[in-house]
């Protein structure tokens, strides 16, 4: 994917070889802010919290600060409003297109998410009931509710204080993300854990509602001080875990994007760009058979160790572009096929040389490994060379440049250690046999 700065106001970003459903995940990735935040959830029973909630009674019954997402004091925020995210209709609904939510806040301070309206709820409420509060809202009218949650400046949590996040199962085997705190964040962590730990004395205890771009996902109960790590749990699917894993590795963007592109233009290749991409491929895959065929018939047990040692490092390149999902592009293509080729092509230069110090009646052991050596020095040099350029290449290159960059790097890895392994084991057994029969007829040797 490259992004680049299209005008003051607007960025392109340009999608190589994506199909419709991976636009579409894309597309929701970076219009997504991504904000996550940790928030102690307003408690009646917290002494702390009477003042804040107070405040937010009072903005409920005030017209011109009714729907107010933030509970101020003077100037300052000291609450804010968070809406309470639902479950997609498709898994669980508790009517046709309406959603469960994802979160149960029926003991809490709740508010009609439309009208600023505080939520009261009868004395003969059963919150213990499945989506008792669901039915309730709906009686009302009530499409969505937000909670109050308490903020503090000096102890906020936020995603920017994540390290490591990854996906886990909980306790239920439910799927759910796992995250890690690092420096400041943990800190943080354990100083609002810690001052919210449970009130023995009334029983009660504190919930941190942990929060992506203002919509609370799951508030579990604080039970003991937390400072390194942490899991967020909820009714998510195992696409959603997914989702959210990627949407924090990736980070915020210094903007939100609109969620409709300006314009967006799909570029197809032409047929005579395939049919020519298609033969050159074709061609340089047929010399590249022939290779392996002199390689097999001329020089017997090499020609098979380097055979082996070619079939092996385009297996461990093929390989290496499917785990680190890289863009096939053309320069992809034709780097790859490349490396493969000087590889193919140093391997018979280095069967040649021994072959033919093999036919000298007078060379012993010695004599054939340094004539291997003095062959695979330029061979190992020429692949570090390229390799240190692909380096560099993928550092400071452009999109084009670096898609070339990374068959090089890779390949010329794969053709280094398989080249290791299955030319150095003939030529030890060549080595061998020669020492075993003294100075033996050449016609009885490994080559012919």
């Amino acid at each position: 994917m490259v992004v680049r700065r299209y005008d003051e106001w607007q960025v392109e970003i340009i999608l190589p070889r994506a199909d419709a459903d991976e636009l579409e995940r894309i597309k929701k990735l970076i219009t997504t802010p991504g904000t996550v935040e940790l928030r102690i959830v307003a408690n009646r029973n917290h002494p702390s919290h009477a003042y804040v909630i107070a405040l937010a009674e009072a903005q409920s019954k005030a017209p011109d600060r009714q729907r107010s997402k933030y509970v101020k004091d003077g100037e300052t925020i000291v609450g804010y409003w968070a809406r309470v995210d639902r479950v997609d209709p498709a898994r669980e609904a508790v009517a046709p297109g309406i959603g469960a939510l994802r979160v149960q806040v029926a003991g809490e301070l709740i508010r009609d998410g439309r009208t600023g309206e505080l939520v009261q709820l009868p004395s003969e409420f059963r919150a213990f009931e499945e989506h008792a509060l669901e039915r309730y809202l709906m009686e009302h009218g009530i499409e969505e509710i937000d909670v109050l949650v308490i903020v503090d400046k000096d102890i906020d949590v936020t995603g920017s204080h994540f390290g490591m996040v990854s996906r886990g199962y909980d306790e239920t085997m439910r799927p759910c993300i796992r995250f890690n705190m690092q420096g400041e964040g943990a800190r943080r962590m354990a100083m609002v854990t810690g001052s919210n730990l449970p009130d023995a004395q009334t029983d009660s205890y504190q919930r941190l509602a942990i929060l992506l771009d203002g919509r609370v996902l799951c508030a579990p109960r604080i039970m003991n001080t937390i400072s390194d790590r942490g899991q967020i749990t909820g009714n998510f699917t195992q696409e959603e875990v997914d989702f959210i894993v990627r949407l924090l590795q990736a980070g915020r963007l210094p903007v939100r994007l609109k969620d409709t592109p300006v314009s967006e233009t799909a570029i197809f290749p032409s047929q005579t760009a395939h049919q020519k991409t298609g033969l050159i491929v074709g061609i340089a895959f047929g010399l590249l058979v022939v290779i392996w065929l002199v390689l097999l018939l001329r020089y017997s047990l090499m020609g098979l160790g380097g055979t082996l040692a070619s079939l092996l490092q385009l297996l461990i390149m093929l390989a290496a572009i499917e785990l680190l999902h890289v863009v096939v592009t053309m320069p992809l293509v034709f780097a790859s096929t490349a490396i493969l080729l000087l590889a193919v092509v140093g391997k018979l230069l280095i069967c040649e040389s021994v072959r033919r110090r093999m036919r000298d009646e007078e060379s012993g052991r010695s004599s054939i490994w340094r004539s291997f050596g003095l062959s695979a020095i330029p061979f190992v040099i020429v692949l570090a060379a390229l390799w240190f350029a692909g380096v560099v290449v993928y550092v400071v290159g452009t999109f084009p440049l670096r898609s070339a960059a990374v068959p090089v790097v890779i390949g010329s890895t794969a053709a280094l250690a398989t080249s290791c392994f299955c030319l150095l084991l003939p030529v030890a057994v060549i080595a061998t046999e020669r020492q075993d029969r003294g100075r033996g007829d050449p016609s009885d040797a490994s080559f012919t």
